[in-house]
Formats: structure tokens, C-alpha cells, sequence
């Protein structure tokens, strides 16, 4: 039960928005982390006591602790010696706060959960039923008030959860459906799982952001080369045909709500060049390689400090972590992408028990290269951490195809 909790309560992360207007986000954030500390030495001292938590051999903790390590001093010397513009957080103290609670704990801490033990289908049920939840809420605020927070017809979850967040809200209930649907057997559920993955089609068309959409067809991509099963694409045709025979009415029904999704998908296909699409990622980009050419061993601050784009993230972990950390650090990260893909093509194959997990990492494999600062996308990491500590509980598992 601890160990589901623990999983629960870190998937949930960004879902605490919902609350910041009713107790106040430092206030639920600090109720949240110390719940999760006690949490995580609980289960620590019963795992310690059952003998069950040894330190094995394991690269991938090695290479993550030393890369994270860097990281958090990077993050000291430029919030706090360097004093740089930042605008992710208003306090400095906000990063390390979250850093170390987000970031640093779990790397630790998950390693000490029975992931073999986990009833996965309760786990994975009781995180559709969250999700649908929220998602529900989000809906009928939109339907009930309005439209509350809208940039450029992107429409945002809520007052803290921006468009791009509510599309991968909004996939995160696709990729959850569609595990659940390859994990059932019973007609009553497949038939559910299917609404669930229109409903959330529909929540990424009102959210109008792009990157879920990539995201997803690298994640069917990536799926079919793992396990080469026709299921899943039988599926997709089908979703996709529908979605092409009634792209007008699609578009329309979405216009009705303020999102102009379908025609930004259009606009996409027809531009010319990545810089017609987002001049301010392709500012960003031009400004981290400038900056990864002039310092190309120490690194630079972890955030822009151009006088065009200063005080941001370069919204590109890659370009993020080559920038802040120079060569050493930035090759350190590609490791860490290349073990943890790995190893999601192994669980893919292993067991079913494993997609949503394993499509949860490909997803915010995705997004990382679309938005936000390592600091800044917990959910990210925690993706990373479950594909490895999984992984390790097996230590390996056979390679065959899902059952």
C-alpha cells in the first residue's frame, strides 16, 4: 500500500494546481513533500528491516547521481554567486526546494519500492479514475465559466496549468486508457478504455498544443518496434480515419470552444521552415548553441541571460544540459536518455504490466524537447527513475514478446 501511495502521490505532482487557488500552492506543496518524506522513510525502514533494499550494482544511479549533482551546483552558483535573472520561480529558494524534494529524494527513495509486488491494473485504475477527475473539472469550468485562461486560442487546465501542461494532461489520460485497454480482457472494460481515450483526444484539441500530438505518435512509433503486434495500429487507424472524416466538424466543435487546434496542426504541415512555427524556441535554440560554443567545458547559466529571452529555460533539456554543465555533463544527460530508452524497449517487450510506464517516459521524453527546465518538469524524472528501478528489480528481465 505504501509503495502504490508513494507512486500515486509523485504522478500527481502537477495535479496540486487544482488546489493552489483553495489552500495556496507553498501551502499544499509543503503538505505534499513532507507527507512523501514520511512516506519514504517509512517504507525505507520496513525495506531495511525485511532486508529487501540493497545497494546493487547500478550504473544508471551512478551516472544520474553525479549528473544531478552538478546540476544542483550549477543551480547554487547561478541563483546565488552569480545572481542571474530567473523567471521560472519568483524565490530562489523555490528551485532548490523543489529540486531536492522533486528530483534528488525520488532518485533515492524509489529504489526501496517492491515494484514486483505492485498490483498494477488497482494502481493503474485509481490514476484513470484521478485523471479523468481533473480533466472533468478543467471541461466543465470551460463549459460553466468560460474560458478562463486562453493564449492565442490555447486554453489552459487551470489558473497554474498552462495549454502545453493540459495537452500532456490530456495524453497522459490517452496513454493510461490505451494501457488498460491492452491489459483487459472484459468487453465492458476495452468499450470504457476506448471513451476514455476519445474524451482525452478531445481535452489535447481544447488544450491546442502541438506537442502532445508529436509525442504520441513517437510513443505508437517506438511501441510497434518494440513489440511489432497489429492491435495498437488497428486502433489508430481507427481513431485517425474518424478524426479525418470529420476533421471539419472536429475543427468546428473546437472552435465553439475557443481552440483552434486543428487549424495550428494545418499550419504546421504548410510552414516551411521550424523557425516559421516558433520563433521564440528557434531564438532560444540559436542563443543555447552560442552559448554551448563559447563555454564548451565549464558551461554557462542553466537559463537564458540574453537580453532577448533573458531570465527563461531554453524549453530543451539537451540544449539545457550542454549549456549548464559544458561537455561533461551534457554527455552525462545523453547517457541517461540512452540507458532509460533502452530499457523501455526491454520493458515493452517484457511484460504489458509495464506500458503505461513505459509510454509515461516515452511521453515526457517528448515534452522535454518542447518545454520547460530540468528543474522545472518533475514528472520527467520520475519517468525516468520507475523505467530504471523497474528495470533493476528484475536485474534483467528476458527479452519476449508481452503475453
Amino acid at each position: 500500500m505504501k509503495d502504490k501511495l508513494i507512486l500515486i502521490l509523485l504522478f500527481c505532482y502537477e495535479l496540486l494546481t487544482y488546489l493552489n487557488t483553495s489552500f495556496g500552492a507553498a501551502n499544499i506543496k509543503i503538505v505534499y513533500f513532507s507527507i512523501l518524506i514520511f512516506l519514504y522513510l517509512f517504507n525505507l525502514k520496513s525495506s531495511l528491516r525485511e532486508h529487501n533494499w540493497t545497494i546493487k550494482k547500478d550504473a544508471f544511479f551512478n551516472i544520474s547521481f553525479l549528473f544531478l549533482s552538478m546540476f544542483f551546483f550549477r543551480l547554487i552558483f547561478d541563483l546565488y554567486i552569480n545572481d542571474i535573472t530567473h523567471k521560472i520561480f519568483e524565490n530562489k529558494f523555490t528551485y532548490i526546494f523543489l529540486f531536492i524534494n522533486s528530483i534528488i529524494l525520488p532518485l533515492f527513495f524509489l529504489r526501496a519500492i517492491k515494484f514486483n509486488k505492485i498490483n498494477y491494473p488497482l494502481l493503474y485504475y485509481i490514476l484513470t479514475a484521478i485523471l479523468f477527475l481533473v480533466l472533468s473539472i478543467s471541461f466543465y469550468r470551460l463549459v460553466t465559466q468560460g474560458i478562463l485562461i486562453q493564449i492565442g486560442g490555447r486554453t489552459s487546465a487551470n489558473e497554474n496549468l498552462d495549454p502545453i501542461a493540459y495537452g500532456h494532461l490530456g495524453l497522459t489520460m490517452f496513454i493510461l486508457s490505451l494501457a488498460n485497454l491492452l491489459n483487459s480482457n472484459k468487453l465492458s472494460l476495452k468499450v470504457l478504455n476506448i471513451f476514455l481515450m476519445i474524451f482525452s483526444l478531445f481535452s489535447i484539441g481544447i488544450a491546442n498544443s502541438r506537442s502532445p500530438i508529436v509525442a504520441l505518435f513517437f510513443i505508437i512509433l517506438f511501441y510497434f518496434i518494440a513489440v511489432r503486434k497489429k492491435n495498437i495500429l488497428i486502433i489508430f487507424t481507427v481513431l485517425l480515419t474518424v478524426i479525418l472524416i470529420y476533421i471539419n466538424e472536429i475543427n468546428e466543435l473546437l472552435q465553439s470552444y475557443g481552440s483552434y487546434f486543428v487549424d495550428r496542426i494545418i499550419q504546421l504541415l504548410n510552414y516551411n521552415s521550424i523557425g516559421d512555427v516558433s520563433s521564440d524556441r528557434s531564438n532560444l535554440i540559436k542563443i543555447g548553441l552560442d552559448n554551448i560554443i563559447d563555454s564548451p567545458i565549464i558551461g554557462n547559466s542553466f537559463l537564458s541571460q540574453s537580453e532577448i529571452q533573458k531570465g527563461i529555460p531554453y524549453h530543451n533539456f539537451v540544449i539545457e544540459s550542454f549549456v549548464s554543465l559544458g561537455i561533461l555533463g551534457g554527455g552525462l544527460y545523453l547517457l541517461i536518455l540512452f540507458i532509460t530508452l533502452y530499457k523501455t524497449y526491454i520493458l515493452l517487450r517484457f511484460n504489458k504490466k509495464y506500458y503505461f510506464f513505459s509510454f509515461l517516459f516515452l511521453q515526457y521524453f517528448i515534452y522535454s524537447f518542447f518545454s520547460r527546465s530540468i528543474v522545472s518538469l518533475p514528472l520527467f524524472w520520475f519517468s525516468v527513475f520507475l523505467i530504471n528501478y523497474i528495470y533493476l528489480s528484475h536485474s534483467p528481465p528476458k527479452i519476449r514478446a508481452p503475453n
